[in-house]
């Protein structure tokens, strides 16, 4: 419940068009990495797949 809050509090203070193109897939990213079954021996290896 607190992410969901936090969340929710920053997409009001940055606005939906930013949190889209930036926070969403962070989040997304760190859901990823948090709830995989086996470690990630890079945690930057995935977050690279997100740059342009």
């Amino acid at each position: 419940m607190l992410l969901h809050e936090v969340v929710g509090k920053l997409r009001q203070e940055v606005g939906e068009d930013v949190y889209a193109d930036f926070y969403r897939p962070a989040l997304q990213l760190l859901d990823r990495l948090v709830l995989a079954d086996e470690c990630a021996p890079f945690l930057t290896l995935p977050a690279y797949q997100l740059l342009p």
